[in-house]
């Protein structure tokens, strides 16, 4: 995880991973995988919520401008140009924050699911929750990466996790 920065995960949070990751003795990490997997929901949204596209052509304006002025040799428009610039890719970091902190979460995630399911082996348990869960997590993660509207991410979002047996029980009440 970023070690610094808007989107850096609080030290709690990483002691705890590495708490599950280096303790032979916890046979189910579940708790921690939905806390991980809701975290990169949440940064998932976050990158849902950004406008790239308009981040990009900011960027090509700011460029143009910049040409133009350093064609005309106007100090002051080179500097100006430059502060657009630099605004213009302001997005384009966030957004690789995010991606970095995702990364690690996938990692993590699957650094998780090998540990339980060797402790799970071990205990002679033949399918693991967190094995299913994995799986869950695998096929929407693809899902994700191909749906191109935002609108059809979060519903897909949604109805999967209406799915999950908790939301069902929390819709119930």
């Amino acid at each position: 995880m970023p070690k610094h920065g808007r989107y850096m995960a609080p030290a709690n949070i990483l002691a705890q991973y590495n708490r599950v990751l280096k303790d032979p003795d916890i046979l189910n990490v579940a708790s921690e995988m939905a806390l991980l997997s809701g975290r990169t929901q949440v940064l998932m949204d976050m990158l849902d919520d950004m406008d790239i596209p308009a981040a990009v052509n900011e960027i090509s304006a700011a460029l143009q401008n910049l040409r133009v002025a350093v064609s005309m040799d106007n100090r002051r428009s080179i500097n100006q140009s430059i502060t657009e610039m630099e605004k213009a890719l302001s997005p384009l970091y966030r957004e690789r924050i995010i991606w970095m902190e995702a990364r690690e979460n996938f990692k993590l995630s699957s650094e998780m699911t090998i540990k339980q399911n060797l402790l799970m082996k071990d205990a002679e348990e033949l399918i693991p929750k967190t094995q299913v869960l994995e799986v869950i997590v695998w096929v929407n993660r693809i899902a994700v990466k191909y749906i191109r509207a935002n609108e059809d991410r979060k519903a897909y979002s949604r109805e999967i996790l209406a799915m999950l047996p908790r939301a069902e029980a929390a819709v119930q009440k």
